[in-house]
């Protein structure tokens, strides 16, 4: 019976000593794989935030300008209105 439990216990060192090559080893390879695919992601939306920005930039420059132009127009307007009134 003892004699048992020692086996028992030799594998499970033996198991553990192996999960502990495994990680040491073989995480690194898709730690590895893990960064590239993170940096690869961090760039696409890198490139996705600006085409965002810029489309926006343009949006509301657009119609800052539009309506500048109406306000400007309607107070000629006004001037026009106010003079042929009087």
């Amino acid at each position: 019976m003892k004699n048992y439990f020692i086996k028992q216990i030799n594998k499970g060192k033996l198991i553990i000593i192996i999960g502990i090559i495994e990680i040491l080893f073989f995480s690194k390879i898709t730690k590895a794989k893990v960064k590239t695919e993170t940096v690869q992601k961090s760039v696409d939306m890198i490139a996705f935030y600006w085409v965002l920005f810029v489309i926006g930039g343009l949006i509301a420059l657009t119609l800052t300008y539009v309506s500048w132009r109406k306000y400007k127009g309607e107070k000629q307007k006004q001037r026009t209105h106010d003079k042929t009134v009087d």
